[in-house]
């Protein structure tokens, strides 16, 4: 189970994309392409984790850690699932049983990443970030040293640290600047977009806006070695943070293009966790404007967001209950 588990998802590996199976028992009966790779690891995803949570327990280190490392990528396409928390936390205690600091960094940085954006659980994922962070610097990883300092900004920035979280943010943009490894670049390009949220969400959305503009040239300019649908996605993410730029800073009409953009980008991927909290930001912006799909984006918006468990579904059931109070001078 867990070798078809993880030869599907390295289908989703931008770094290693396999398009044909490698690793799984029975090639022929294998998943064909990415879209059967991913029909199967969601049908059977209580089957494979039951399968990772016995090669844990027995002792299987290497085993849990490669199939981890394999759902990577995949998870990122249902970040809605909780059960990357479980997936993450066995991978780092087997890292840890490996006796390899780098690796219980990368695996660290892995469940701080799933408590922040699938669990919803800053505390621990500040707690998880932090010991990810002494642990990449005991290995002397420098990437792992930035994703920790990036995942410890989003813990803090959830907990309204907001000073604490641009600080650190701003220290993992500098240290993936400094680097000269091919995934700094999409790393540094990330905390980028994340970095002008804060921004913006400190009251400084012209500034927001210049950091997310940049985001989006360097995207249009093709980053060298990173993949095509790679970059698109990272063109999306700054598409919905310049919608949101233009928003607060008052220009609504501006902002609806940028949002579209980035909504049909993240439905094209089947990406829920990142499609809906994009139709909330769309729906807001609509409703701002009076628009005669306002209603309809944000009940679609609200609905989608409580069956992902997202906390935003709040903005939407009060953008909604909105949009029936009289307009001011009418």
């Amino acid at each position: 189970m867990l070798r078809r588990a993880t030869a599907a998802a390295l289908r989703f590996d931008v770094e290693h994309h396999q398009d044909a199976p490698r690793g799984d028992p029975a090639p022929d009966g294998a998943p064909a392409d990415r879209q059967e790779a991913r029909a199967w690891l969601e049908a059977e995803r209580f089957q494979w984790l039951a399968a990772l949570r016995r090669a844990h327990e027995t002792g299987l280190h290497r085993q849990v850690v490669d199939t981890a490392e394999a759902m990577h990528w995949f998870s990122d396409l249902n970040q809605h699932w909780e059960q990357w928390v479980e997936v993450f936390r066995r991978s780092a205690d087997a890292a840890r049983a490996l006796g390899s600091r780098r690796l219980e960094a990368v695996h660290l940085n892995y469940l701080a990443w799933a408590y922040n954006l699938c669990a919803h659980d800053p505390r621990a994922a500040l707690e998880t970030a932090d010991a990810a962070l002494a642990a990449a610097r005991d290995g002397e990883d420098g990437l792992q040293t930035g994703w920790a300092l990036g995942y410890g900004a989003g813990a803090l920035h959830r907990l309204g640290r907001v000073e604490e979280a641009l600080a650190r943010m701003r220290e993992a943009v500098r240290s993936f600047g400094a680097q000269d490894s091919p995934q700094a670049r999409p790393a540094e390009l990330c905390l980028l977009n994340a970095l002008g949220g804060y921004l913006r969400q400190a009251g400084r959305p012209a500034e927001a806006l210049g950091i997310h503009r940049r985001c989006e040239r360097i995207c249009d300019a093709g980053p060298p070695g990173l993949p095509d649908e790679l970059i698109a996605t990272y063109r999306a993410v700054a598409r919905q943070q310049i919608g949101n730029d233009l928003a607060a800073l008052g220009r609504r009409h501006e902002a609806e293009a940028p949002l579209r953009s980035a909504l049909a980008h993240f439905q094209a991927l089947r990406m829920p966790a990142w499609a809906e909290p994009t139709r909330l930001d769309l729906g807001l912006v609509l409703g701002a404007l009076r628009h005669a799909e306002a209603r309809e984006t944000l009940l679609a918006a609200r609905d989608a967001l409580a069956a992902l468990g997202n906390p935003r579904q709040a903005e939407a059931v009060t953008a909604l209950a909105a949009l029936d109070e009289p307009v001011a001078g009418a």
